[in-house]
């Protein structure tokens, strides 16, 4: 039978009591480690979360609005304009040389009105005359005026008609009003020649010697249309107009901002009763809140294009949802919501929402009841989208990012599983249908009705349409489209110096 040796028996004890005492320090050690690293390297609560700051960006270019707008004028408002411009006393002159030794005395009236019409697509301007000529020797009225007596009696012809002038009106590419006129006349009281007692029909003679000058006065005509033509003028005026920025509100500051592209006017269409024209301008305008920056530099007015074959006015009118309303609306929604979670409760404190590149940050500040108490914050990165239909903002496909570590809620498996996901998800959207009524309410105020030079401008926007969004550093910017109509009724004819 072997011997008990207790010197061994104790020696064991005493190596198997090292090795658990040195595996004991090298787990302890371990757990120093482990908690040194996770104090060293883990975020700490209130960390700066994901880069803030929206991705450099264009916003979407403005649609084409194409603007035609009917102008009528009516010959009657042409007629007064004409009277106004057509003096009364057309000639005046006495003892005027009309050959060599014979002088005349003439005088021509307007003894009513001038009548504006239209005929076979062409503009006539009716112009009534009574004229008296007295024709005598230059010699002799001389001698009588060494006398201190009047004019000898001469040859006297007089007559009444009405010159009528015939006007093909055409505006050019690079728009010129331009004339082509013929001249007639019909008599009212045909020529007569009085040689003392005795009166002569000398219409024929007249009628000869007018047919030729009036091919003269037609070039003068059309050269004084050309000379006295201010719409090219007009038109580059309204063109310097069109590129302006107009402000139509002052709070919270609200402006128009146009960029015209193109200006066209139909030709001039001449019925019995009125002058028609269709002029117009495609354009892209926007409005904008708050500073519109620098105006664009004005272009060169284009070329008399063509009428499109549709019309249709669009503005582009931005939904601004700033991070600051949207971070309130999410807090009201979600803070004091809590969550249980293995080994204890998640309380959130605080929302803020933010940009990110392309995304939106959901910061939820947060309190861990475990073990122990930590707060720390919970940055949820997800992907802005539109429900057009509901007219709503939501944020999708969620990315985690945790500031601070607590075993109790760490791991994405266990976030899932707690339903805050869903929870953000559902309670996050943003019902922007308020402000894009209020958008389109608000321009329609501001463009229903304006005064202009010529008339009442007015503007109506009838429907909105959701292209899109995207993200600025203020803000979270809907893009929509308000769609419309736009008319300008002319209440005067312009009248020139």
């Amino acid at each position: 039978m072997a011997g008990y040796d207790s010197r061994g028996s104790r020696s064991e004890k005493k190596e198997l009591k090292q090795r658990i005492a040195g595996g004991l320090a090298v787990a302890l050690a371990l757990l120093v480690a482990a908690v040194g690293f996770w104090i060293v390297y883990s975020p700490s609560s209130g960390g700066a979360g994901p880069l803030r700051g929206a991705a450099l960006h264009t916003p979407p270019q403005a649609a084409l609005s194409t603007i035609s707008i009917p102008l009528t004028i009516a010959h009657e408002d042409l007629t007064t304009s004409l009277e106004e411009k057509i003096p009364e006393v057309l000639v005046d002159k006495q003892g005027e040389e009309i050959r060599e030794g014979w002088l005349a005395d003439i005088k021509a009236i307007r003894p009513t009105p001038p009548v504006a019409r239209g005929a076979d697509g062409k503009l006539i301007v009716e112009v009534p005359i009574e004229v008296g000529v007295k024709v005598y020797r230059a010699k002799r009225a001389e001698r009588r005026a060494a006398k201190e007596k009047d004019a000898p009696q001469g040859l006297g012809v007089s007559f009444s008609a009405v010159l009528e002038v015939s006007m093909d009106l055409d505006i050019s590419d690079d728009w010129q009003l331009e004339a082509e006129s013929e001249i007639s006349h019909r008599w009212i009281e045909p020529p007569k020649l009085d040689v003392g007692p005795f009166k002569f029909n000398i219409t024929k003679l007249v009628d000869k010697a007018l047919a030729k000058k009036f091919e003269e006065i037609a070039q003068v005509v059309d050269e004084r249309v050309r000379e006295q033509d201010q719409l090219r003028l007009s038109i580059e005026k309204a063109w310097a107009k069109l590129g302006a920025q107009r402000q139509v509100n002052a709070d919270p500051p609200t402006w128009i901002t146009s960029e015209p592209e193109a200006i066209f006017a139909s030709d001039l269409d001449v019925t019995e009763d009125t002058l028609q024209l269709t002029v117009g301008v495609s354009s892209r305008f926007t409005t904008v809140v708050g500073d519109p920056g620098a105006a664009p530099a004005a272009r060169p007015l284009p070329p008399n294009s063509e009428p499109p074959e549709r019309d249709g006015l669009n503005i582009s009118v931005p939904v601004y949802l700033s991070w600051e309303s949207l971070s309130a609306a999410a807090n009201d929604k979600l803070a004091d919501q809590s969550w249980e979670l293995s080994g204890g409760t998640l309380t959130v404190t605080g929302v803020e929402l933010y940009p990110s590149g392309n995304a939106v940050v959901v910061a939820l500040s947060y309190r861990a009841e475990t073990a122990w108490s930590t707060d720390g914050v919970l940055y949820l990165m997800g992907t802005p989208v539109i429900d057009n239909k509901a007219r709503r903002v939501e944020v999708a496909d969620f990315d985690y990012v945790l500031d601070t570590w607590d075993v109790a809620i760490a791991g994405t498996n266990a976030l899932m599983e707690s339903g805050i996901e869903e929870a953000v998800r559902s309670r996050l959207g943003y019902d922007f249908g308020p402000e894009l009524d209020a958008a389109r309410a608000t321009a329609n105020a501001q463009l229903s009705e304006r005064d202009t030079e010529k008339g009442t401008l007015r503007c109506k926007l009838e429907s909105i349409q959701i292209r899109g969004l995207y993200l600025t550093d203020e803000a979270l910017v809907v893009d929509t489209r308000a769609k419309g109509t736009a008319s300008l009724s002319v209440t005067e004819l312009r009248k020139s110096n």
